[in-house]
């Protein structure tokens, strides 16, 4: 969501960070790339401002925080920290052409009897499966997201159903 041209523009970096960025920066043939590898946490970080439907202002947000040291490597500041959006995962594989995925960070939730991840967005009454519609909105904390709960059946391995029903 930081990519300048496909983010939540104007919280964007000054470059592309999609996977293409690597073809104009590096000066590889978009023929040489094979398999594209998308690497993902089991919760959302963010540093700064912008929108982040599904951050955590309470103490699951803080203990996330200090279970996955997610602090700035260089100035030591908090990230914020929620809970994992699949709309803009979804939106990730689709611009970045995924062809598998890698989930990082997950032992993070071992200790959560519950974990939720967002599967939709709500502007204005309508419901978005799709990040880039509402970017605008969201920018402007119109929004509000659905949660789908995820309830552990051991501490080291969710059983779960997501499905896109409002």
């Amino acid at each position: 969501m930081l990519d300048i041209d496909f983010g939540s523009y104007p919280f964007v970096t000054s470059s592309n960070t999609i996977c293409a960025g690597c073809c104009t920066g590096l000066g590889v043939s978009p023929r040489n790339i094979g398999e594209v590898y998308g690497i993902f946490k089991a919760y959302c970080t963010r540093v700064g401002s912008g929108p982040f439907p599904t951050e955590l202002f309470d103490e699951t947000g803080s203990k996330i925080r200090q279970i996955g040291h997610e602090y700035g490597a260089v100035t030591g500041r908090e990230r914020r920290c929620g809970w994992i959006d699949l709309v803009a995962l979804k939106y990730a594989i689709m611009i970045n052409g995924v062809t598998k995925l890698i989930m990082m960070k997950s032992d993070v939730l071992d200790g959560f009897e519950t974990v939720k991840a967002c599967i939709a967005y709500k502007v204005n009454q309508i419901i978005f499966l799709i990040t880039q519609l509402c970017i605008k909105s969201m920018a402007k904390k119109q929004q509000s997201f659905r949660l789908k709960s995820m309830r552990a059946s051991n501490p080291y391995m969710w059983k779960c159903r997501v499905g896109m029903s409002i």
